[in-house]
């Protein structure tokens, strides 16, 4: 039987072992090249997806991937599916501003059952299970109570 929630912790410790990648090439030269116009993607991209893909693989087997840099077409993810952005923000990347994340989510039968979000220069990890509530470094969090802005 299929358990977002026992899937989920070692999800968190993959994604946030992942963002060590980041932190290591953070103050390091940048080889960038435009994969569109104005997207970028850098060697930093590369080895995130390939570290996500090889442990994410073994986390959940018969998973398949949609994954930002290798991915050669959108469509429907199918019934089981990681969906990764390796380096969301891949400009602020470059330009050292620290809002960079790695997202993370495991579709499942038409429906995201866990995502996982980390920026790794704020030291802040966010992840959230179908039906198991929402979390900022192991904190509670929800939306807000207010009825208008």
């Amino acid at each position: 039987m299929f358990q977002a929630a026992s899937i989920l912790c070692e999800c968190v410790d993959i994604v946030r072992r992942s963002g060590e990648i980041i932190r290591a090439h953070w103050s390091g030269p940048r080889h960038v090249r435009h994969k569109g116009s104005i997207d970028l993607v850098t060697e930093t991209d590369l080895a995130v997806e390939a570290f996500l893909k090889e442990k994410l693989a073994a986390l959940v087997p018969g998973a398949s991937f949609m994954a930002e840099e290798s991915s050669a077409a959108e469509g429907d993810p199918g019934a089981l599916c990681w969906i990764i952005d390796p380096v969301d923000g891949t400009t602020n990347f470059v330009h050292r501003i620290p809002q960079v994340g790695t997202s993370v989510a495991l579709w499942r039968e038409g429906q995201a059952a866990l995502g996982v979000v980390n920026v790794p220069m704020l030291d802040e990890c966010f992840w959230a299970a179908r039906g198991q509530g929402a979390f900022c470094n192991n904190q509670p969090i929800a939306v807000s109570g207010a009825d208008t802005l």
